[in-house]
């Protein structure tokens, strides 16, 4: 038992000083079964994406054929153990970094997911440890896009969208109407260019947010440390908030918005003609309704081109 527990041991701390890539290859195998490894051509029917990277990249791309290819590339040869791994439950097309096991020296590779043009997912959930995830095109009824460490960039086209970054940018454009958008990051900014959304959360704790759309219901954007930059054409609610940082609030004065402004220092400059004082203030009808909060920083309104 005792050299059983040494082993373990000694396994363990292996995993710790190989890095990141080896504890993900230890916990996927938690998961057990089925799995056939390496670049692949696929012929089922795909509706379903659930993908699990360690290190490198994640790309989705599109062909004329009707199949789903996977392929991925490295700096160096990879080895069997190394390759990548992936089963079919029904329709849902899974794929994992490589085997599970203990190993050292894993490369970070490089993973393309080519689907047939003109595929509409009805789930795509991608999550990568040290990984970039870069998706030029996605349609599907979901997207959650999560990485620890690594950029999130991606063109969507879904009613419920998610994207989290632990350490590193979010960068979205969402066409069509959304239903729900939620964005967060730890330290990395946030930024999406939407058309239509019922309902936006953006919350970094260090990093700056951008959101730009034609039109939303309800809006949440919150920085503890970062700026804040929002243009809206047309909303009904919104609440921005910025610990340390500066807001820039760009707004249609026609048909017009209500404004609190609660502000512990920092100074309001407005280009946009508003009645009121002492925090309060209202431009045109006044039918949408936005708060901002600054603790230390200042604010500046813009008419919304």
């Amino acid at each position: 038992m005792k050299k059983i527990a040494l082993v373990l041991a000694l396994a363990l701390c292996a995993v710790i000083l190989s890095g990141c890539a080896e504890i993900n290859s230890l916990v996927s195998g938690i998961t057990g079964g089925n799995f056939k490894g390496g670049n692949a051509v696929i012929t089922d029917k795909i509706e379903n994406l659930d993908i699990s990277w360690t290190a490198g990249s994640v790309k989705i791309a599109y062909h004329a054929e009707n199949t789903v290819t996977l392929d991925e590339t490295a700096s160096r040869e990879i080895r069997e153990e190394d390759r990548l791994q992936w089963k079919l439950e029904g329709t849902t097309l899974k794929v994992q970094y490589n085997k599970p096991g203990i190993r050292l020296n894993t490369p970070a590779k490089n993973l393309v997911i080519t689907l047939p043009e003109g595929t509409v997912l009805k789930n795509a959930v991608i999550g990568a440890t040290s990984a970039e995830i870069d998706i030029p095109s996605i349609t599907a009824d979901s997207v959650s896009l999560n990485s620890t460490s690594g950029d999130v960039t991606a063109s969507v086209t879904a009613p419920a969208v998610t994207a989290h970054s632990t350490s590193g940018e979010v960068k979205l454009i969402v066409r069509g109407k959304v239903r729900t958008l939620s964005l967060d990051s730890t330290s990395g900014s946030l930024s999406a260019d939407l058309d239509e959304a019922e309902k936006v959360a953006a919350h970094s704790t260090s990093g700056g947010i951008g959101i730009t759309a034609d039109r939303v219901g309800d809006l949440s954007a919150g920085s503890t440390s970062g700026n804040i930059h929002i243009a809206l054409k047309r909303f009904d609610n919104a609440a921005v908030s910025a610990t340390s940082g500066d807001v820039t609030a760009e707004l249609p004065a026609d048909p017009g918005f209500t404004l609190k402004h609660n502000a512990t220092s920092g100074k309001m400059t407005t280009d946009i003609p508003l009645a009121g004082s002492k925090g309060s203030y209202t431009c045109g009808d006044g039918s949408a309704k936005i708060t901002i909060g600054a603790t230390s920083g200042d604010l500046t309104i813009r008419p919304v081109q």
